[in-house]
């Protein structure tokens, strides 16, 4: 079931191809039971909880109750389609055009936390890596820092706390509060305490009667 997804619109009249066998799967459920966030259920997919859609194409913080098992995928997933039995036999592809760049294959997560809007274009414009966007990425590499307990990249999204980009702040915040060290939660609790009104020193008037 490796495959690239596409369409071709034409007017030109083609006959079918040969229907798809109706089960091929039979009694396996290995793809049910591996994926990391339960998405899968007999003959259905919920994309909501794919780990592929929350990485690449959703556009807000992710459901808590996933994060854990995002693990240490930062864009996309393919647990399912490394158990199928249907793909032991797969011939890796020869062509260029599905290479990773140079610099995608190991990039760190901490300097994916630290990217901003111009190093994350000069860096992945025009790949695929381009569809989260800037806050996507970052978000997605903040979730696996704080699931792989990587230090440099928590301590990278103590400043983040106050990025521009409401999703970053956000994951960045639930980050470093789950994971960050007492220096970064320290940091974060200050930036958390309410700030008193200006020209108001003593305590607050008494209200009761």
């Amino acid at each position: 079931s490796y495959l690239l997804l596409g369409a071709v619109v034409t007017t030109l009249e083609l006959m079918p191809g040969a229907p798809a066998a109706p089960d091929p799967c039979g009694t396996c459920t290995r793809c049910i039971d591996a994926c990391p966030t339960d998405a899968i259920t007999p003959w259905s997919v919920d994309a909501t909880a794919c780990i592929s859609y929350l990485t690449i194409e959703h556009r807000t913080a992710i459901d808590p109750r996933y994060t854990a098992g995002i693990g240490d995928w930062i864009f996309g997933c393919d647990v399912c389609q490394e158990v199928c039995p249907w793909n032991r036999k797969v011939t890796p592809t020869n062509d260029d055009a599905f290479r990773p760049r140079d610099g995608l294959r190991d990039a760190e997560i901490a300097d994916l936390v630290r990217l901003d809007d111009r190093s994350f274009q000069e860096r992945y414009a025009d790949s695929a890596l381009e569809r989260p966007g800037r806050a996507g990425l970052v978000r997605n590499a903040l979730i696996v820092a704080s699931n792989t307990g990587d230090e440099r990249a928590i301590a990278a999204a103590a400043d983040l706390v106050e990025d521009g980009d409401p999703v970053v702040r956000e994951t960045a915040s639930w980050a470093v509060g789950s994971t960050g060290g007492a220096g970064s939660r320290s940091r974060l609790g200050a930036l958390r305490s309410p700030i008193p009104p200006r020209g108001r020193t003593g305590p607050e008037p008494s209200t009761s009667r």
